[in-house]
């Protein structure tokens, strides 16, 4: 774009032009050999806004162009004057187109960080689902067994495990209930135990592994360890209570500690509510009388992350 001439803010004569992605004014300089200096160059991706005007000061005969620009952290703007209203025009169509396409382009990336932050959080959300069949299971052995609410339970983590295959995210899916599903069919007690707790120990793992891994820009992997590590401690101080045993101090002490690391990650209006709630649980209480209440803050803690 070749350029157009006309006066800077302080009254120099210079030029306005567009060469090699960026906005260049120059300032004439000379007295008897005139040249064109270079005193200001924006590059076109750090344009925000522009606007035409006429009549502005200092020379409201002249028409003025206003390029708004981002310098690091600071919101700054460059003024220059012509008559040419028509290289002005094209000036400012130019660096609107510019500014548009970076708009789009944005918007993709975050339409496509969503949809993958939104594929983690339902993985989190199928693998917390398998921890509450699995438990129910477990509950379901407790005093006389309820073999068709268990039969329900290995339904459902079929499904899930399904679901988890179709989801595809970075989490490879290493759950195998088909020995939970053939204990629980034999009616095999201690076999169903120890299926379900394999199939929780490989939970408590995958949520150690992923924490460390550094490859999603849209999702703190760290998330899904908070998230299955304090969901496997609640339920699992919540079995330990209804049998009978006594409450574990250490244990509480533990799933309240790794609940809190939320506030790390997060500071939505659900993750506050939670955190304050688990911060209220009582050491020598136990979970049992809160148990269903902190299991669904915890989900829909878990939902908030993707809004």
């Amino acid at each position: 774009m070749p350029g157009i001439r006309g006066r800077l803010v302080g009254g120099k004569t210079g030029t306005l032009e567009i060469e090699e992605e960026r906005v260049i004014i120059k300032e004439e300089k000379g007295f008897f050999s005139k040249r064109l200096e270079e005193v200001k160059g924006i590059p076109l991706s750090e344009a925000t806004s522009t606007s035409v005007e006429e009549k502005q000061p200092p020379f409201r005969s002249m028409i003025r162009i206003k390029i708004e620009y981002q310098e690091g952290e600071e919101s700054l703007e460059v003024l220059f004057f012509s008559e040419d209203r028509r290289g002005l025009e094209a000036v400012k169509a130019e660096i609107d187109a510019d500014i548009e396409k970076r708009r789009e382009a944005a918007e993709r990336e975050e339409a496509s960080r969503r949809r993958e932050r939104e594929s983690h959080v339902h993985h989190i959300s199928l693998v917390l689902e398998m921890v509450d069949r699995v438990f129910q299971i477990l509950v379901g052995l407790h005093g006389e067994p309820r073999w068709e609410l268990m039969s329900s339970g290995i339904a459902e983590a079929g499904r899930i495990v399904m679901e988890m295959e179709s989801l595809g995210v970075v989490a490879p899916v290493t759950m195998d209930v088909r020995g939970l599903s053939s204990a629980v069919s034999e009616r095999r007690a201690e076999e169903i135990k120890e299926e379900a707790y394999a199939i929780l120990s490989v939970a408590h793992r995958d949520a150690e592994r992923l924490a460390q891994y550094g490859g999603i820009e849209s999702f703190d992997m760290e998330l899904h360890e908070v998230f299955v590590k304090s969901y496997l401690l609640l339920w699992d101080l919540y079995l330990a209570e209804i049998i009978g045993d006594p409450v574990d101090v250490k244990e509480v002490k533990a799933l309240k500690e790794t609940f809190s690391k939320l506030s790390l990650f997060t500071d939505s209006d659900a993750s506050q509510v939670a955190l304050q709630e688990m911060d209220g649980l009582g050491i020598l209480e136990g979970v049992a009388p809160s148990f269903e209440g902190l299991r669904l803050r915890m989900l829909q803690c878990m939902e908030s992350l993707i809004e």
